[in-house]
């Protein structure tokens, strides 16, 4: 891949990434599909202007077609003819704020309220590991061996189905769209944002982790090709409900801590006006 195509490459997981952001299913908690990492790379091979070009692709169906091919056709469209121009940063600013706009501010956002975890796409991992402490200092060092949840032959087999479930449900979403949607969220806020009646139960770091299964164990393995994040959707919420439309920061945190990362935390969530009160507790 050259690089224009490179470009046109990041432009069009952009798009993607917005619109499964814009047709997030709340009900089920799943993330629309869109197209697989096969057929983006193709449309930026190809780089179809037509309806008609875009159906000669491998991979590009007619569901595709019909709900989202008009918004990869306009950028394909914007990038052949304008190649060569940059944006600038007031005008990066203004798509910035009109994605955020995208993001439901609702109940049914799991990054905002989570009052349980959907057995569909979650575990409550205290339901599963004896000793808890040792899963916090596991994910906290990001220690490169693999983690034992639980031992097959000692295991309920419902508790079982659900683990094994949840792997292919990982599995399968991984496969379509290219993303690798498994983390372990830790720790949660809980309370209110100021001056609304609206409840917060969400996670404030997602850290990315790997779920598999041996022959004989279900292992957890930390992910470190990808980045530990905050919750932005928590400040989105926030300045949402205060009148403010700010470009969000950067999530992705670059320089881990486990001995800090509390105070980097907090520091991180107050520079962006969302204020968080801190008391040292045990995990629940």
């Amino acid at each position: 891949m050259n690089q224009e195509d490179y470009k046109l490459y990041n432009i069009l997981c952009n798009v993607k990434n917005t619109l499964q952001q814009h047709f997030y299913d709340y009900q089920n908690g799943r993330k629309p599909v869109i197209c697989s990492e096969d057929a983006l790379r193709l449309l930026v091979k190809y780089k179809p202007t037509t309806i008609q070009d875009m159906s000669n692709i491998s991979g590009i169906g007619d569901n595709f077609i019909e709900h989202y091919g008009q918004y990869f056709l306009e950028e394909i469209k914007k990038f052949t003819a304008t190649d060569s121009i940059e944006i600038n940063e007031n005008e990066k600013t203004i798509l910035s704020k009109l994605e955020n706009r995208l993001v439901n501010i609702n109940r049914r956002n799991r990054l905002l309220y989570s009052s349980k975890v959907n057995k569909d796409y979650g575990l409550d991992l205290f339901k599963f590991i004896n000793n808890i402490e040792d899963l916090e200092k596991f994910i906290l060092s990001r220690d490169t061996k693999p983690f034992k949840v639980v031992d097959i032959k000692d295991f309920d087999d419902d508790k079982l189905k659900g683990i094994l479930k949840l792997i292919r449900q990982s599995a399968k979403i991984e496969t379509e769209s290219g993303n690798n949607e498994m983390y372990i969220a830790y720790p949660f806020v809980q309370g209110k944002i100021e001056n609304e009646n609206f409840n917060i139960k969400a996670p404030l770091i997602l850290f990315p982790v790997i779920l598999d299964r041996t022959s004989d164990n279900v292992i957890l393995k930390n992910d470190n090709s990808r980045d530990i994040i905050y919750n932005t959707n928590l400040i989105l919420a926030n300045n949402k409900f205060n009148g403010k439309n700010a470009v969000l920061p950067d999530n992705a945190i670059e320089e881990f801590n486990e001995d800090t990362y509390i105070n980097d935390m907090i520091n991180f969530y107050n520079e962006n006006k969302f204020y968080v009160q801190y008391k040292e507790c045990k995990l629940e």
